[in-house]
């Protein structure tokens, strides 16, 4: 079943640590051989960005990481040292369009150090094709270059002083709290297979009810098939519409989003038992609740001081 999200607000679980990348460069000595006492800063290639801009961008704030005597690298793997990744994303801000990266320093152990997000200037108005790569084919290098410096300066700021290592907020637990409208067992069914969905994913499950910070809220309905499918009387006598609205809500019981699943069954098939259709359902919800989290970390990010 397909789901559309909307309306996703929070602040969530911070993002899984990475290793540091491998030496990529033929076996070449990483600049690092020699500084072994020093703390250094391997600079991942910008997520997200077009083609030939990752990798650049990357080298830019590594070359101007040099320049402040911080010791960079885009292709040496540290020993000791911290790990700098960014993230982009075009947002619309006011009338325009600009461009947010969401930047995760993380030391050796893949503790996180800091977070933050830098926008990239553009002047793009907002057209009728809002296409993501609108904003950054109307940057130029000098946009690029002051944010490779804005971050920079960051870094340097950060690593001359006693770093203290910020803690990531706590991941959110998730709990099923009721699903309702269901004819025969799906209720439970519904309710039971979506914990076991969230658990096969990964997705942290709270033990109770009163230990969820996120409490999901479920609300089946059945309806008779419309649209052109619904021309054959044979289909419209033999297929139903199945409709479930999903609603995230915080602890506080305020409202963090809705998603939506839709999709046809046949007569009968949900009057008693739901069976395998609970599985299917959930776990097609998966997606969705996975970019529920993204997005609270994205929210949680650029809404940091």
């Amino acid at each position: 079943m397909a789901a559309t999200l909307s309306g996703f607000l929070g602040v969530g679980c911070g993002p899984l640590s990475k290793p540091f990348k491998p030496d990529i460069n033929d076996g070449a000595p990483s600049p690092f051989d020699q500084l072994r006492d020093l703390s250094g800063v391997v600079v991942a290639p910008l997520e997200n960005a077009p083609a030939g801009v990752g990798g650049p961008f990357a080298d830019s704030v590594s070359k101007l990481l040099r320049e402040a005597n911080i010791p960079s690298t885009t292709g040496g793997a540290l020993k000791d040292g911290f790990l700098l990744e960014g993230r982009a994303r075009t947002i619309t801000w006011g009338a325009r369009h600009a461009i947010v990266i969401d930047w995760v320093l993380s030391d050796r152990l893949g503790a996180i150090v800091d977070q933050r997000a830098t926008n990239i200037e553009t002047d793009i108005p907002i057209r009728v094709n809002k296409g993501g790569w609108d904003a950054w084919r109307v940057t130029d290098d000098a946009a690029l270059d002051k944010a490779a410096q804005t971050i920079v300066k960051v870094i340097s700021r950060l690593l001359q002083q006693e770093i203290p290592v910020h803690k990531s907020p706590p991941r959110p637990l998730l709990g099923v709290a009721s699903v309702t409208g269901a004819t025969g067992d799906g209720n439970k069914s519904l309710q039971r297979a979506f914990e076991v969905a969230l658990r096969r994913a990964g997705v942290p499950v709270a033990a109770s009810f009163d230990a969820a910070t996120i409490r999901i809220y479920g609300v089946v309905s059945l309806s008779d098939t419309t649209g052109p499918d619904a021309t054959d009387a044979a289909f419209r006598g033999t297929y139903k519409r199945l409709n479930i609205k999903w609603m995230f809500r915080g602890s506080d019981g305020v409202e963090l989003g809705i998603m939506t699943q839709t999709n046809m069954v046949r007569k009968g098939q949900v009057a008693t038992r739901w069976g395998p259709l609970a599985y299917d359902i959930t776990l097609a919800a998966i997606d969705g609740v996975m970019r529920v989290l993204r997005t609270m970390d994205e929210v949680g990010a650029i809404t940091r001081p």
